[in-house]
């Protein structure tokens, strides 16, 4: 390794009791959507002081926090994102989730005290700069499409568009010290979709007078996201990876909405 990695390794261990003490105290107080007073505060709180150019969005709690570096080069963007999920934390750490049914269990808690210890270090090296760095504290990543609303309010290109942009996520799976990266995708975006099956009740001796949705439901289940996945890698590039599941079922017995009942 050469000087500057070394010596940035151990700036990033010598800051570790402060991500770690950031971290914490997000995990216990996470919060969902667009909408972290408390997240927003505490990442405020966490770079006060730096030589930094602050832009807040103004329809959620997003940070855009500029540092400019002392020789001219292109703008690199940093981004970690800050909310949590709708879970019930029962880990039993002290640190553990304050809220009921709200938790940090995706690791955003994680990115965003890592994202703020980069904005540290990196102010440390401005005079060795060569560009400027945003660091983007978006929230609303779990479903709420927090990073496009602070797109369409111009907060990102605030001061200068991004000439590139990289984010990490948090991977249990690997020990500690390892990174991994791959060419092309590696996070994965998510939408979603909904298929209504409706059906009539019929007498078990008689079910050919029926329309059991049963049937339906289970070959939905086994062929629609295979159909799916095929058609959309059809269209796209081959290496990216398109997975379709189905990830609840609902049943109900209502009354129809022309007046007939279900039998």
């Amino acid at each position: 390794m050469t000087r500057t990695e070394i010596d940035l390794l151990a700036e990033a261990e010598a800051l570790q009791p402060q991500t770690v003490a950031l971290r914490r105290r997000i995990h216990g107080h996470p919060e969902r959507g667009n909408d972290l007073p408390l997240t927003k505060q505490a990442v405020m709180q966490a770079i006060a002081g730096l030589e930094l150019e602050i832009v807040e969005s103004q329809r959620t709690s997003g940070i855009v926090a500029t540092l400019r570096g002392a020789q001219p080069g292109p703008t690199i963007l940093l981004r970690g994102d800050m909310d949590a999920l709708p879970m019930q934390e029962e880990t039993g750490l002290d640190y553990a989730s304050s809220i009921d049914g709200c938790m940090h269990s995706c690791g955003h808690d994680a990115h965003t005290a890592m994202l703020a210890t980069a904005t540290h270090m990196l102010c440390g090296h401005r005079e060795r700069l060569k560009g400027d760095v945003k660091f983007m504290f978006q929230p609303g990543e779990e479903g709420y499409k927090g990073a496009k609303v602070m797109l369409d309010e111009g907060v990102i290109a605030a001061g200068g568009e991004p000439d590139a942009v990289f984010g990490i996520h948090v991977d249990p799976r690997q020990p500690a010290g390892v990174i991994g990266g791959r060419e092309g995708n590696v996070l994965a975006a998510a939408d979603s979709y909904e298929i209504k099956i409706i059906g009539t009740g019929g007498h078990g001796a008689k079910p050919h007078d029926g329309n059991d949705p049963v049937r339906v439901v289970r070959d939905a289940l086994l062929n629609i996201p295979e159909r799916l996945a095929a058609m959309l890698a059809s269209e796209g590039d081959e290496r990216r990876v398109h997975q379709i599941l189905a990830t609840e079922i609902r049943a109900a017995m209502e009354e129809l909405t022309d007046g007939a009942e279900r039998g």
